[in-house]
């Protein structure tokens, strides 16, 4: 069977991207890896799937202790393994990320049979509000770095050099894709704060 590779950005909407990769399960496509928004599937036989994609980084996030009533201290001190705790109730790991930037951006991506029950998800309003504020932070800085560097080799000096006009442009496709997310995260950051103050 080959491979086939599609975009999709999980950044914006968690359960949209989690149905995205369901359907695909459906469709006959296995996720072997993903890079960035890249993922790349396996093509094989469609099944029934529940992916399931975990934006805290386990155990350094006490939200997931709080809502399955774990003692918080366990978790802090890493007595509880979270990897462990998952698989020991059914559910397979298909990929996870460690990100320098903090935990609010790392994740694990999990998935089972349909037919198992589905647990209490942990991506509540807190998770998800610390999920989009650091993301912003990341398109802020590479709105900020794009400009920078734009001023830098903007003179004469370079302004002849095709390496560097090559760069350039690279840069203002990264400052206007940094610009993009960061105002689609800013509305998502502010109705999920409105959404926990109603619900709250």
């Amino acid at each position: 069977m080959g491979s086939i590779i599609r975009f999709k950005l999980a950044t914006l909407d968690i359960k949209n991207y989690e149905v995205w990769l369901e359907k695909k399960a459906e469709e006959g496509l296995k996720l072997r890896r993903k890079f960035l928004g890249f993922h790349i599937f396996k093509r094989g036989k469609g099944e029934k799937v529940k992916y399931f994609l975990d934006l805290n980084d386990f155990p350094n996030n006490v939200y997931s202790a709080k809502r399955r009533m774990i003692d918080v201290k366990d978790v802090e001190q890493g007595i509880i393994d979270y990897e462990e705790l998952y698989k020991n109730i059914g559910w397979e790991l298909v990929w996870k990320r460690k990100s320098e930037w903090g935990h609010g951006i790392s994740f694990h991506l999990w998935k089972k049979g349909c037919s198992e029950e589905e647990p209490e998800t942990i991506n509540d309003y807190d998770s998800l509000i610390k999920y989009n504020k650091n993301i912003m932070c990341i398109s802020n800085f590479l709105i900020v770095t794009s400009v920078w560097t734009l001023n830098m080799f903007l003179s004469e000096k370079y302004y002849n050099n095709y390496f560097f006009i090559a760069l350039i442009l690279f840069l203002i496709l990264c400052g206007v894709y940094g610009t993009t997310i960061r105002l689609k995260n800013n509305r998502k950051y502010k109705n999920l704060k409105l959404e926990k103050e109603f619900k709250g």
